[in-house]
């Protein structure tokens, strides 16, 4: 060998991506198996050698949650109105929206299910607040 990378420095493989293409489990062990092919030039040195080999394993993730009580917003993004979808209750609902900056844009403590019209708002990213039943005010 003649002792010769070709440059390399370093190399990257991200197995996340691999896992279900190798159907890769949580929880499986993951065996690596590093193949050279030499270049069959005698140099007389003692072979080849890796250092700093680096490992990681990394899992994040949380748990589902299901519960009937949350509510849902659609469509997003919404150009036109928007709904929330919530599961009948009894009582009075909150609603707000505010925009980055805190600035309160719409308030209705008598919220009916009713759509919001947001064309009345500038594209941009808001805040919504919703209260109903124990929560409310």
């Amino acid at each position: 060998m003649t002792g010769n990378s070709n440059g390399w420095k370093e190399f990257w493989v991200h197995l996340t991506e691999l896992g279900p293409v190798f159907d890769i489990q949580l929880g499986d062990t993951v065996l690596y198996r590093f193949t050279f092919i030499s270049d069959s030039i005698q140099t007389g040195k003692d072979g080849l050698m890796f250092d700093d080999l680096h490992f990681e394993d990394w899992l994040e993730g949380t748990h589902e949650i299901q519960n009937d009580k949350l509510i849902s917003i659609a469509p997003n993004p919404v150009s036109d109105n928007l709904a929330i979808l919530r599961p009948p209750e009894n009582g009075r609902e909150w609603v707000q929206v505010f925009d980055c900056n805190g600035r309160l844009l719409f308030d209705n403590d008598d919220f009916r299910g009713e759509h919001i019209d947001v064309r009345l708002f500038r594209d941009g990213l808001y805040y919504l607040r919703y209260a109903n039943g124990d929560f409310f005010r």
